[in-house]
C-alpha cells in the first residue's frame, strides 16, 4: 500500500513522458523520491539506519 503512490507516479510519468517533458533534474529527484518510499515501504521507517533521525 505504501509502494503504490510511486508505482502511479511512474506509470503516469512513463505515458505522459513525450506530451509533457521535465528535466532530466526533476526525473531524478523524482526517482530519489520513489526509492525512499519504497525503501520505507519495504522496512518501517523507524528501522532504516542511514536515514537522518
Amino acid at each position: 500500500m505504501e509502494v503504490l503512490p510511486a508505482l502511479a507516479g511512474f506509470v503516469v510519468l512513463s505515458l505522459t513522458y513525450e506530451t509533457f517533458r521535465l528535466t532530466s533534474l526533476l526525473y531524478t529527484l523524482i526517482l530519489i523520491h520513489c526509492i525512499i518510499l519504497m525503501i520505507g515501504g519495504h522496512y518501517t521507517y523507524a528501522e532504516v539506519l542511514f536515514l537522518i533521525r
